[in-house]
């Protein structure tokens, strides 16, 4: 509903029109009954709210020509008096065919009541229409009721004169009170004087405070022009005093942006409406903004004209940037701590960079993992995001700001606005400078940080500081999630790991197993974790074999080796286990962790191996010597009978070839002493040099190949087996023989080390790569496993050596 209020009261007025719209309705206001004949003859309302003692025309007088008026007199009328509250005022009122009659202070609930009561069910407006049709009566009741107010006042003011007699008593008894207060007055006046000598005295001192203090002092007319400048405001600004007097205030100092809420803020306090305290931005000579802690005060206002502004203000920019910092750290440590992804710490960086600090663009910049090592921008924020998207064709902030240039040389590096000035896009977007901050920890840099900013002057050597600590902790942060992410790597390929892992404290409680260590042993997790494994009786998981192996490792040092142990069924197995201490942070072992395999199978198999060469070599062995010894007493028959010439060729044939098998039989031999430990060593002390030759001598050299032998002439005794050391050598000087091009050099070294001599052969042979090295000392293994392959043996001559 639209509703006229008419009352002479502004605070009545007020109250009712509040209940009304905060009930929804609309509301028009007027102070007397000729203003709201006007308003309502203009814009017809759905109802009306009347007093009726009211200047220039009541509200009986209102009432009486609202029903008189054609369109009016539907229109239904409530009275709400506190003067008229007399049942016949009421009476007179409804006569005149009002809806409803109120008193004042009228309740909230029952105005609303009344109001929205003269709608009817369906949408109809209530209508009383005025029982009174002789005007005669109406002025006779009208005349009753103000002669009726009219003797009320009459009494009233009766007891007001009484009032007045009995306080001009009291004010004579005053009189002589007063005149003995005059004499004291002279008295004081002569204090005053005084005390306002020495008012002047203190002015004079607070004058040359504000010389001398280093605070921004300002005052400012009614229309918020300069009057006054302290010296500190122009050491503050930059400005002289001269140069400021007379000049709008918000217009010389408040940049552009907040110029509406400076001067919102300037004219609330010259008004004496607002708050006395605010942060604000100064731009000072030369285009730099600093922010400013303003304390504010009106000045001399007269009643009608408003007064001045005296503006106190201390610089706070460091402090603000070091809470801005502070705030947008703690978003950024929060985002780490409760686990965000590395993209959502991110942005949310890059929105802290624009919320707190005012950029208009902010975006982070990463090295890709390639090999190339392209720069990467992984996150945005800011207004001139969808400003250059929408641009197009041109250059961006990504194009030209000197992220290469700051992860290469780990610096800030700031795009100046001069060269800016030469990008369109930038230029019509606002951007006046670009800065970039090279995101690096623990000596690593992972990539950039952006930032554009409209203002000149934005990268002081302060804020530069203060972005270098917040970009510094993005970095940190980085370096938490990415180790988070590679420990959550590590623990999946433990989980997955072929070999069964335990992880335990040093005094053997487990903490954590894996998969495959409940397959080996057959405890589920939860019984292994928190398991004692050195604990005396009592049923579950225990590992007292591991004792000693225990003790090594809390030395910092590994232990390997094989052990027979059982799992949880009771059945056995044949563990091949290494036991490694793991350092705490300060170095200290504080974990131990295990890692074993079921070699069982492994080992079974491997003595089969050795079982079938031990066999067939005893078997082959028996045979080569008889062919051996026929081969020698045929070619003594050969000699003394002089048999054909093929005769002695195959003789000799079948010789070489039976000692060649001979010599593999007995390399398969050696390798099953060897891997059944057997392997017995005559040590003696020999001379090396003489090792050497007869290496070489037993060794049939081609003679296309040149053997240089390098040892000196001092060189001391050494301890070994010569025949075997010998055969070290004769395999070795084989291989370099075999392998070798023709011409090719063959070079045996000597080297006398603190406690040991060193024997090195060279060759110039073929080589082999790399990955194939590691192989090299395993049993049956050549570089080239083909059936055609160029050079022939077992693969056992390294293994042997």
């Amino acid at each position: 509903m639209r509703v006229l209020i008419v009352d002479d009261d502004e605070a009545s007025r007020y109250l009712i029109s509040a209940v009304l719209v905060s009930a929804g309705h609309e509301v028009d206001t007027a102070a007397d009954g000729i203003e709201a004949l006007v308003k309502a003859r203009s814009h017809t309302p759905d109802a009306m709210v009347s007093d009726i003692l009211m200047p220039r025309m009541d509200g009986y007088q209102l009432v009486r020509e609202w029903k008189s008026d054609r369109v009016l007199s539907t229109v239904p009328v409530v009275i709400c008096t506190a003067s008229y509250t007399d049942p016949a005022d009421k009476k007179f009122a409804l006569d005149l065919g009002v809806n409803g009659f109120l008193h004042k202070p009228v309740e909230a609930a029952a105005l609303l009541e009344t109001v929205e009561g003269l709608v009817s069910a369906d949408g109809h407006l209530s209508f009383r229409a005025p029982r009174f049709d002789d005007e005669t009566e109406v002025l006779r009741e009208y005349n009753d009721r103000l002669v009726n107010k009219l003797e009320e006042k009459v009494v009233d003011l009766e007891r007001s004169n009484a009032a007045f007699e009995s306080a001009m008593a009291a004010l004579n008894e005053d009189m002589a009170v007063k005149r003995q207060l005059v004499d004291e007055l002279r008295v004081e006046v002569a204090e005053r004087h005084r005390r306002e000598e020495e008012l002047r005295a203190e002015r004079s001192f607070t004058s040359r405070v504000m010389d001398t203090a280093d605070v921004f002092i300002v005052g400012l007319d009614p229309e918020l022009r300069i009057t006054m400048f302290s010296p500190g405001a122009a050491r503050k600004s930059g400005y002289t005093f001269e140069s400021v007097m007379g000049r709008h205030f918000v217009d010389t100092f408040v940049p552009d942006e907040e110029r509406a809420l400076a001067t919102q803020y300037l004219v609330s306090i010259r008004n004496g409406e607002g708050l006395a305290g605010r942060l604000g931005p100064v731009r000072i000579a030369g285009g730099e903004t600093r922010t400013f802690e303003w304390t504010a005060t009106t000045t001399s206002n007269t009643g009608e004209h408003a007064g001045g502004v005296l503006l106190f203000g201390i610089d706070v920019t460091e402090r603000v940037l070091a809470a801005s910092v502070d705030r947008a750290v703690g978003r950024i440590d929060l985002a780490v701590l409760l686990d965000r992804p590395r993209g959502e710490i991110l942005d949310v960086a890059c929105e802290r960079l624009v919320s707190e600090f005012g950029f208009a663009l902010a975006f982070v910049a990463l090295r890709s993992d390639d090999i190339a090592g392209d720069i990467e921008v992984v996150s945005v924020a800011g207004r001139l995001r969808g400003e250059l998207t929408r641009a197009g064709a041109g250059v961006s902030p990504f194009d030209i700001c000197p992220v290469k240039d700051a992860i290469a040389h780990d610096t800030v590096v700031i795009v100046s606005p001069e060269e800016l000035a030469r990008h369109v896009v930038l230029d019509e977007a606002g951007v006046r400078e670009l800065a970039a901050f090279p995101l690096r920890a623990h000596g690593i840099t992972l990539g950039a940080i952006g930032v554009a900013s409209c203002e000149r002057r934005a990268f002081t050597v302060h804020r530069q500081s203060a972005l270098r600590r917040l970009v510094d902790r993005v970095a940190v942060g980085l370096l938490v999630v990415e180790g988070r992410e590679q420990a959550a790597m590590q623990l999946a390929a433990l989980e997955s790991a072929g070999n069964a892992i335990a992880l335990a404290t040093v005094a053997g409680r487990v903490v954590w197993v894996n998969p495959a260590f409940t397959d080996l042993t057959g405890y589920a997790v939860f019984e292994a974790v928190g398991a004692d494994l050195f604990a005396d009786g009592g049923e579950g998981y225990r590992e007292h074999l591991y004792a000693d192996a225990w003790r090594v490792a809390k030395e910092g040092r590994a232990w390997s080796g094989e052990i027979t142990n059982r799992r949880k069924d009771g059945t056995t197995y044949l563990e091949e286990v290494t036991i490694s201490g793991v350092p705490d942070d300060d170095g200290a072992i504080g974990h131990v962790v295990i890692v074993k395999q079921d070699v069982s199978e492994r080992r079974e198999l491997e003595q089969s191996k050795s079982d079938f060469v031990a066999v067939v070599s005893h078997e082959l062995r028996t045979p080569l010597t008889s062919i051996i010894g026929y081969a020698d007493l045929l070619d003594v028959a050969n000699r003394k009978h002089d048999l054909p010439e093929h005769v002695g060729t195959a003789i000799g044939h079948v010789r070489v070839n039976a000692e060649r098998m001979r010599g593999l039989v007995e390399q398969l031999l050696d390798v099953v002493q060897i891997r059944a430990e057997l392997l017995a060593l005559d040590v003696e002390n020999v001379d090396i040099r003489a090792l050497i030759d007869e290496a070489l001598a037993a060794m049939p050299v081609s003679a296309i190949h040149e053997v240089v032998v390098d040892v000196a002439d001092d060189m001391p005794m050494v301890t070994c087996d010569p025949r075997r050391f010998r055969r070290v050598l004769e395999i070795l000087l084989d291989n370099a023989a075999k392998y070798s091009p023709d011409g090719g050099v063959i070079g045996v070294r000597a080297e006398r080390g603190d406690s040991s001599v060193t024997v090195t052969v060279t060759d110039e042979g073929i080589g082999m790569p790399a990955e194939r090295i590691p192989g090299l000392f395993e049993t049956f293994t050549q570089l080239d496993m083909s059936s055609t392959r160029r050079f022939g043996g077992m693969g056992l001559g390294l293994f042997l050596a």
